[in-house]
């Protein structure tokens, strides 16, 4: 690319690479058998992200920056049309042919190829804006995650929800810092890519990576980039078990199966907690304990699995057992943090969208009214997270290769509103006043009567 390469796919019979950049914008396709480039083709706008839809390169679709959709051929463009609004990703459902479009609003559009026709959207529970979204291959499970820090489930069968994971409260049970963040936004979910059937995979705007069983609510691995950047694309090498996670700043590679031990987890934690303390030398004897091979059946072998429900275990062991107990109340007071920050943010029921498959009608830009915190909140625990949501008003949103994408409401000065108000209580006050004619005097005088 002359600037820079923001896109990069490989068709699904593996020949093909192509590439989307700038400037200005364009999309090219190298062929690997022959080492070279295919064909170049350039657009009017930046390209988004886009998607292969055949096996080949004969059929691609492009999301661009100025909301529109472009959908080329083996020849070149075939067809465009424009969306009500900004849109942020697109992913692509094979079974029914439907094109799920996410965009700056809280819906999802569904636009059916076979049909050639929208059909109604999802209603997400998104204030400012879905980010990303993402299907499976096998069961077709359809995730996208929103801008305030939510990953939504979708059944693509019966257009429902099925499930919500709030990252957002997760990365506050991390002791991640809030206080340098102002806005709900910042916690938002940049990426999204499943590792298997039952494993999801969730970049943060605060550059961490959450892995997820989409049977459970709670994380199994927590990485941080600490870099403090958002994590903008993430992908798995399941032959190897290695993810990566870009940021702006770097890309890292780690195994997705270094996690904390099915055996002596509590050992385990304990040693690492010990490893962090300002005790040289129990930090130290940690440190040996946890890096000498002599003891690493402690933690992988059934054998040394320690049975803290035994007999023999609470007579030989009372302080562990005391310990044990404090722990057990630590978690459970950072639970019920939890559940206050849930309570306190608003977590309705789901609202299930129409099962209906007409045309939509309207594409109307009512946005579902914003709530704001009430002044008690702030004396409830992760104050600082629960005060960080947005005021309905102007953001500007970044995108790739520097565009920016802003989205405002129309205030009326306090002046003119003060100004309407009082013409109004002057005009209900004049009604109220009845002038009786009595007291005028003038030179005329009044007609007799013929």
């Amino acid at each position: 690319m002359p600037d820079v390469s923001g896109c990069v796919r490989v068709s699904p019979d593996g020949r093909y690479i192509l590439a989307t950049g700038t400037y200005k914008p364009r999309v090219k396709c190298y062929e690997v058998a022959a080492l070279s480039l295919k064909f170049e083709r350039c657009f009017d706008s930046e390209v988004i992200q886009f998607d292969i839809l055949s096996d080949d390169y004969s059929k691609l679709v492009f999301l661009q920056e100025d909301r529109f959709v472009e959908f080329h051929s083996q020849a070149g463009r075939w067809f465009r049309m424009r969306i009500p609004k900004f849109g942020r990703d697109l992913a692509y459902h094979y079974p029914s042919c439907d094109l799920y479009i996410a965009a700056s609003g809280s819906d999802i559009y569904r636009l059916n190829l076979q049909q050639g026709r929208f059909l109604n959207s999802l209603q997400t529970e998104a204030v400012t804006g879905v980010n990303k979204c993402a299907f499976h291959p096998s069961h077709y499970l359809f995730v996208c995650g929103t801008e305030d820090g939510r990953v939504e489930a979708w059944d693509p069968r019966s257009r429902h929800r099925v499930g919500t994971l709030d990252c957002a409260a997760h990365m506050a049970a991390e002791n991640v810092q809030f206080s340098e963040f102002r806005t709900v936004k910042q916690l938002g979910v940049t990426a999204l890519a499943y590792s298997d059937a039952l494993t999801l995979g969730v970049g943060t705007q605060t550059g961490q990576v959450l892995l997820y069983d989409i049977r459970s609510n709670r994380p199994l691995l927590v990485k941080d980039h600490n870099d403090g950047y958002a994590i903008r694309d993430l992908e798995f090498h399941n032959t190897s078990g290695m993810a990566l996670s870009m940021s702006s700043k770097v890309v890292k590679i780690w195994n997705k199966a270094t996690k904390l031990p099915n055996i002596n987890r509590d050992l385990f934690e304990r040693l690492l907690e010990d490893k962090q303390e300002k005790n040289k030398k129990r930090s130290k004897t940690a440190e040996t304990l946890l890096k000498d091979d002599r003891f690493s059946n402690l933690f992988s072998s059934s054998d040394f699995h320690i049975d803290k429900a035994s007999v023999e275990y609470q007579l030989i062991n009372p302080v562990l057992s005391r310990m044990d107990k404090k722990k057990k109340k630590q978690k459970l007071e950072e639970e019920e943090e939890e559940q206050a920050f849930l309570e306190a943010r608003g977590d309705f029921e789901d609202n299930d969208s129409s099962d209906s498959d007409s045309i939509m009608s309207d594409f109307g830009d009512d946005k579902p009214e914003v709530s704001r915190w009430s002044d008690a909140m702030p004396r409830m625990p992760l104050s600082e997270r629960l005060g960080m949501e947005d005021i309905p008003g102007e953001s500007i949103k970044q995108h790739s290769f520097g565009s920016r994408e802003m989205n405002y409401v129309i205030k009326k000065a306090p002046k003119f509103e003060r100004m309407r108000q009082q013409q109004k209580e002057h005009q209900e006050e004049r009604r109220k006043i009845r002038r009786s004619t009595n007291k005028l005097k003038g030179k005329f005088r009044i007609k007799e009567p013929l």
